[in-house]
């Protein structure tokens, strides 16, 4: 049977033991010079490396132990002692088991003796403890180690107990002849070994498979032995270690004399431990090539570490785990180019990675790393010649501002990452990709790419301090890269139609500069976001296109020409409101995309300046055609030489307005007659134009043909506040622009002696021979909708033009508060106002029936019952078109107040052609309870069609060669069905003096608790100026003591005791305004009750007639007027029959007003 030999020398007259047992990491086997008694050939023992050291060692329990001590002089007639303990505690003469030790020839004669430690005391996991003892005769009364002299024989003249005894750890098994891991047969024991506390030793011949997941204390390989990690699946060895890492106890727990092999599946090695008062080690010697390795504790107080021989490495993942740490440097080539450094702490744990660490060094680099838990402290520069993993934990950038530097990519997908003042770094020669989830806050950027690489973003990158580009080009890709520091180097940023910059901070940010590589690509901005506070800046060095949105707060952003607003089929790009000290400074090219079409254009450009501003210097590309840009141009007899038009056309195809009464044709338009003369803009702004655009310049598209093209022009941007030339607007229409590269609303516009309606060419509506028509905006409604109008809409587009009417002396003032996202922010229909609308539009019938022309009667609370300026006048006469015929004028939307009781929306067809035609009525936000009825009324055929208040109604109707069958063909009657219990019948306000009077009269009054007298100075927004208690009485009045010196607005509100409300009409009283103005309600009339408004009409007696069709008068009656506003009540003689009439009012001298009536 083979022993197992545990060799110990005493030199010097027992003065020292020698422990020739293995040291942690390294054990040699070493052959004895000669041939021991009993032996035939020489023996191999181990031998430690210190001379006072003990360490633990794995002896198999199917043996006894023989244990040698060796002399360096004779001991002929002394009795030697081992005396040994099994339960962990300290031996010595007087506690454990003794053994009398036998004379040996080891090493030499008379000097060496053999203990033996039998077999039933080796049980496995079990530490021995033992320690030899020389005498001349009894135990009790042997001598040790000499403590401090010797007498001048060499034997010690005194003990000291208590000295450190030698031990091992009686493993589980040998093995026989090897096999499965879980087979029986494979060890000499017998049984299957699967204790952390118990380590294997694999025998010369032997081959172990590891088939499924086992613990151990330690594997031991001889030469000639094998260890299968896997048996082709994925397969676990714990190795376990709990004792302390001081140099008194090291223990090798992996030793490799034979063959270390992975097998086909993966295996995974895992160092642990639970140690307390001092960290326990692990040791690995020989050539080990790991797959997987994981370093963490089970449980106690201090950590696990591991130290690798100089034949170590690993190919896969090596996880840092709670507790975990490699004690000592790895040797050269010891992370294989895919292996991971996982580092997984734990929650709450935290890991260090500086000077001490030994898993991420300098020397030793792991090509990848991985963080999944716990908190990662960089306290030193580091590399990561791939990628890095963060899915879980924390990685900090703690102290010294330590350097990350990243050649692969960087993902995070949770887990947070804290760049504290340190710096992450992208270098090396192969494309990197930034994925950290949510936006990675960093410190210091810097990318240093070469050979064409760079690095792209796939989540958003904020950097606090630096942005350094050294080389290559950093991709934003779709995200958003924000700069709060500076930005250095002469590298590149990559952008994309999605992809964002924001730069915050204060101060000079320095220089961007954009990839050039394919331009109008890579050079590209979705956004750029500017607000650098304490005179902050940014300059482009090179060209940037921006296809959304420029946000500037504070800062200057320095163009030098490079910058781009691009528009095109997507959109246009825009500056938003600048609301700091923001400036643009430089030139910028603003585009304006027009689709392929034979149509005419309302166009501007949002630029000022003095320079380079003619038409032909811009939307001509100063006379170069250059691809899909530019705009042809042509009149008769051009001379492109000296005016710059294509000699063509019957006349010019860009018109400038120059005044007039309306926006059709001869109404003011004029040809432009030299486009190399003719200003796109000057100092004070831009200019506005209406262009037959049907190509880019040079198409020759003038008789035919169309394409799309993109105008481009250069100059400043308009920015601030101004009124850019308009003001002192004569009365009349004026062609006005938006001034600035964004849409605005022109709700917002501050207006003086301008009205608040805004008449838009929209060329997808087909009024105008197929080519356009207008749209007519009022109060936010707007008519005929459709072709570009989802809506109503108060919006100009950027880059258009549009008519606005001043009523003398007017000017508009511009603001950036006015801009607003959108070419068209659609708001809906009136009842977000608490408005009713009704529309009448022309439809030409078809597959698709083709929207032509429209008109819209708002009702409102706020809203005159007689034409004012509110109201918006029909701006032009298109073919197949419709007007509301009001007051002797043609109205496109009329505002009025609730319907009460009856009322009348009068049409008039213009310009019909003899042909088939459909009339769409749409009601819009009608309550449908509240007891209005609608009829449609056709004088033509003499019919009568109910319209509904809650659907779309559809009329079909031809135009023919009668003159009866266009025209004022048409009416709208309204009827209310549920009569509130109280009536206002009159409501007059007078100027006396200072103050304002407003008298009104009611019948009925019934359950009512009191009267609010509203006042406005714009007819809209009403305030409440008196209450007045109900008191039976049928007249009531109040006085308005702090008029305003120009216009004012009041009404009346009965306020029944179930809190039910019912308004009168509105009167108005402008000071020093003599507009007289008169109407009439209801209309139809219901009950032969006519109420007349008189508003600022002179005081006088006024006789008012009934006219019938074939112009007899059939009753007449003069009223006496006071002067100023009142409503007037007329009760018609019964004899009057229902029809239609006209009503004429007149004083002496002449005719005031004549209106046509019908009584029902």
């Amino acid at each position: 049977m083979k022993k197992i030999l545990l060799f110990l020398f005493l030199f010097f007259s027992i003065k020292t033991i020698y422990a020739q047992l293995g040291f942690e990491g390294h054990i040699p086997a070493t052959t004895l010079p000669y041939t021991p008694s009993g032996y035939s050939a020489a023996s191999t023992m181990r031998q430690g490396s210190s001379v006072t050291n003990a360490s633990k060692f794995h002896i198999s329990n199917a043996d006894n132990t023989l244990v040698y001590v060796n002399f360096n002089f004779a001991t002929d007639g002394k009795s030697v002692y081992l005396v040994y303990t099994t339960d962990g505690s300290q031996p010595s003469k007087t506690v454990g088991t003794s053994v009398s030790c036998s004379f040996s020839n080891f090493f030499s004669p008379n000097r060496t003796w053999v203990g033996t430690i039998p077999s039933t005391a080796n049980v496995a996991g079990t530490t021995i403890r033992y320690i030899f003892y020389i005498s001349d005769n009894s135990l009790a009364n042997s001598w040790g180690r000499i403590a401090s002299s010797s007498d001048g024989s060499g034997y010690s003249t005194s003990w000291t107990e208590g000295d450190a005894s030698y031990s091992y750890i009686v493993a589980s098994a040998t093995t026989g002849s090897g096999g499965l891991w879980s087979n029986t047969g494979s060890w000499q024991s017998g049984s299957v070994p699967n204790a952390t506390s118990i380590p294997v030793e694999i025998q010369n011949g032997a081959t172990v498979t590891l088939d499924n997941s086992y613990s151990s204390g330690g594997i031991y390989i001889n030469s000639g032995g094998t260890f299968t990690a896997t048996d082709g699946s994925a397969r676990t060895l714990t190795i376990s270690n709990s004792s302390s890492t001081t140099a008194a106890s090291r223990r090798a727990t992996i030793i490799n004399n034979g063959t270390w092999q992975n097998g086909a599946g993966t295996s995974t090695i895992i160092f642990t431990g639970s140690p307390s008062g001092g960290d326990a080690g692990h040791t690995v010697s020989g050539t080990v090539a790991f797959q997987n390795i994981t370093v963490e504790k089970s449980g106690g107080t201090s950590n696990v570490g591991v130290s690798f021989g100089a034949n170590s490495s690993i190919s896969g993942t090596f996880k840092v785990g709670t507790g975990g740490y490699v004690s000592s440097a790895p040797p050269t080539g010891f992370y294989g180019s895919a292996a991971i450094l996982k580092f997984d702490q734990g929650s709450g744990a935290t890991y260090d990675v500086g000077a001490s660490d030994n898993s991420w060094s300098t020397t030793q680099v792991p090509n990848n790393i991985t963080i999944s838990s716990g908190t990662v402290n960089l306290n030193a520069n580091r590399t990561a010649p791939g990628n890095l993993l963060i899915d879980g934990g924390a990685l900090v950038l703690n102290l010294n501002t330590p350097t990350l530097t990243i050649q692969g990519n960087w993902t995070r997908t949770s887990g947070s990452f804290s760049s504290g003042t340190g710096t992450v770094a992208f270098t090396g020669t192969t494309n990197t990709i930034v994925n950290t989830a949510t936006p990675a806050n960093l410190y210091n950027l810097t990318v240093n790419k070469t050979s064409g690489a760079n690095v792209s973003l796939s989540s958003s990158v904020i950097v606090g301090n630096t942005l350094t580009l050294t080389a290559g080009s950093l991709s934003i890709a779709a995200n958003t890269l924000t700069l709060n520091g500076t930005a250095t180097g002469s590298g590149t940023l990559t952008g994309s139609t999605s992809s964002n910059i924001t730069l915050n901070g204060s101060g000079a940010l320095g220089t961007l500069n954009f990839d050039q590589t394919a331009d109008g690509t890579t050079n590209v901005l979705n956004s750029f976001t500017i607000n650098r506070a304490s005179s902050g800046s940014v300059t482009l060095g090179n060209k940037l296109v921006v296809t959304n949105t420029i946000t500037l707060t504070d800062g200057t952003l320095t163009t030098g020409g490079f910058l781009h607003l691009r528009s095109n089929s997507s959109g246009t790009a825009r500056v938003a409101a600048i609301t700091g000290t923001g400036v643009i400074s430089g030139n910028v090219t603003v585009e304006r995309y027009i689709p392929g079409n034979r149509k005419w254009r309302s166009l501007s450009v949002p630029l000022i300046g003095s320079s380079n501003n003619t038409i032909y210097n811009n939307w001509q590309n100063n006379g170069t055609p250059a691809g899909s840009t530019g705009v042809e141009l042509w009149k008769p007899g051009a001379n492109t030489a000296t005016d710059g038009f294509t000699a063509a056309g019957g006349t010019a195809n860009i018109l400038t307005y120059t005044g007039g009464n309306s926006g059709s044709g001869s109404g003011g338009y004029t040809p432009v007659s030299n486009t190399k003369t003719q200003v796109l803009f000057d100092a004070t702004g831009p200019k506005p134009f209406l262009v037959y655009a049907t190509g880019p310049y040079g198409s020759s598209n003038v008789t035919s043909g169309f394409a799309e093209t993109t105008l481009k022009a250069t100059g400043t941007l308009v920015q601030g506040s101004g009124n850019f030339g308009y003001t002192g607007m004569a009365t009349g229409y004026w062609f006005v622009t938006n001034p600035y590269p964004s849409a605005i609303d022109f709700a917002s516009i501050g207006k003086t002696n301008v009205n608040n309606i805004i008449y838009m060419w929209d060329p997808l509506l087909t009024g105008m021979n197929g080519q356009g028509n207008y749209q007519t905006t009022n109060d936010g409604t707007t008519v005929p909708q459709g072709g570009s109008y989802s809506g109503n809409s108060t919006i100009i587009p950027n880059g258009a033009s549009f008519f606005v009417y001043s009523t003398g002396s007017g000017s508009l003032s511009f603001s950036e508060s006015n801009k607003v996202t959108g070419d068209f922010n659609v708001f809906g229909r009136g009842n977000a106002n608490g408005q009713e609308v009704f529309r009448a539009n022309i439809l030409i019938p078809s597959t698709t029936d083709v929207l032509n022309d429209g008109v819209a009667t708002v009702f409102g609370a706020s809203y005159s019952s007689t034409p004012s300026n509110e109201d918006a006048v029909k701006f032009n006469s298109p073919t197949n078109g419709i007007a509301i015929r009001r007051a002797n004028n043609n109205y496109a939307i009329e505002l009025r107040p609730y319907i009460t009781s009856n009322d009348t929306m009068f049409l008039r067809l213009l310009n019909m052609n003899q042909t088939n035609y459909k009339l769409e009525l749409k009601a819009e936000y009608f309550d449908a309870n509240s007891g209005l009825e609608a009829f449609l009324k056709d004088t033509y055929t003499n019919t009568t069609t109910p319209v509904s208040l809650t659907a779309d109604t559809y009329y079909n109707f031809t135009v023919d060669a009668n003159a009866a069958s266009t025209g004022d063909r048409f009416m709208v009657v309204f009827r209310n069905t549920n009569p509130l219990p109280v009536k206002i019948t009159s409501i007059k306000a007078t100027q006396k003096a200072t103050t304002v009077v407003v008298d009104w009269t009611v019948e009925n009054e019934v359950n009512i608790a009191s009267y609010e007298v509203l006042k406005s100075t714009d007819g809209r927004n009403f305030e409440t100026l008196n209450t007045v208690n109900a008191n039976n009485s049928k007249a009531y009045n109040s006085i308005d003591n702090a008029p305003s010196q120009s216009a004012n607005y009041y009404r009346v509100v009965s306020i029944g005791n179930d809190d039910k409300k019912q308004y009168s009409n509105i009167v108005l009283v402008k000071f020093g305004v003599k507009n007289s103005e008169v109407a009439i309600y209801p209309n139809p009339l219901k009950g032969n009750t006519i109420n007349l408004q008189l508003q600022n009409i002179d005081k006088g007696d006024y006789e008012l007639q009934i006219i019938n069709i074939i112009g007899q008068v059939l009753y007449s009656k003069v009223i006496q007027h006071n002067g100023g506003n009142a409503t007037q009540t007329v009760q018609l003689p019964s004899n009057v029959a229902k029809g239609n009439y006209v009503l004429k009012l007149a004083n002496k001298e002449a005719i005031i007003y004549s209106e046509k009536i019908i009584l029902e």
